[in-house]
């Protein structure tokens, strides 16, 4: 029941999750069980190297959560994600100083 929205640019990979069956944002959110216990799987596109990843507030804007990880091959890896009403916002990102 999840649509994910993925763009990817010089600047970083900013994606979008939410539920399929709100594509408005509802008046009521809290009538949502919380999306807790998801993950996405990287794509293997992402270069090796240290990555950066922040997790939006689609309301406010606000980061929510941050973290950073390393890459050290193209395998598939799995990134958690933070718990959830309706939708996450994320912008992926390479780190300042590693090599391509």
């Amino acid at each position: 029941p999840w649509f994910i929205t993925v763009l990817s640019t010089k600047a970083g990979v900013p994606a979008y999750l939410y539920r399929r069956n709100c594509y408005e944002y509802p008046e009521y959110p809290e009538i949502y069980p919380p999306a807790h216990g998801l993950a996405i799987r990287l794509p293997e596109m992402l270069a090796p190297g240290r990555w950066q990843v922040d997790f939006y507030d689609t309301m406010t804007g606000e980061i929510v959560v941050s973290g950073s990880f390393r890459r050290l091959d193209k395998t598939a890896q799995i990134m958690p994600l933070p718990p959830f009403l309706i939708d996450v916002a994320f912008k992926l990102y390479r780190l300042p100083g590693e090599k391509k």
